[in-house]
């Protein structure tokens, strides 16, 4: 479900006018691979696309497309004690050799939890996220409507209160 939820993130934004986005969980890219859009924007000036990944506080980050490297910052970037935070990733001096294209070896660092490619200079990865993430760490979201499988015959037994005072703790659950 989740990599369908990002194709169709992906394709949505990559139908927008000069806007293209690649967004993949780390678990997405176990494979080894992504696919960065054959028609991207030109390298010039400088790299095409901006890489951006949601990483672990205080600790590097480091992600191989190609045969370029790039890495980002260690220290974090405020006071406040989130587990991650968004981090934008260069190269250490110019990139050797044209800029990826189509099906690409990806190597992530383990603190990574997030990686996203973006054409746009104006791309806000953290605006995004909200939309996507309920959570401020990586991690499944527990619903404890799912702890039972139902069907049909599933037997429910409504609780009975006897005022709106007694349901109120009941709901906030």
């Amino acid at each position: 479900m989740p990599a369908l939820l990002s194709l169709l993130v992906y394709t949505a934004l990559a139908q927008a006018p000069d806007t293209q986005i690649v967004w993949a969980e780390a678990r997405e890219l176990a494979g080894g691979f992504i696919s960065i859009p054959e028609n991207g924007p030109s390298p010039d000036p400088g790299p095409p696309y901006q890489v951006w990944v949601w990483a672990e506080s205080g600790r590097p980050a480091e992600v191989t497309l190609g045969d370029i490297l790039l890495r980002g910052p260690v220290e974090r970037s405020s006071s406040d004690a989130r587990p991650y935070e968004w981090f934008r990733l260069s190269t250490n001096g110019p990139a050797t050799g044209p800029w990826p294209r189509g099906d690409t070896p990806v190597s992530i660092s383990e603190t990574i939890a997030i990686f996203a490619l973006s054409a746009s200079r104006n791309f806000d990865p953290q605006r995004m996220a909200q939309d996507r993430r309920v959570l401020v760490q990586p991690g499944a979201v527990r619903d404890r409507r799912a702890l039972h499988a139902r069907h049909t015959n599933t037997v429910y037994t409504m609780p009975h209160f006897e005022s709106l005072d007694e349901w109120e703790p009941y709901a906030k659950r």
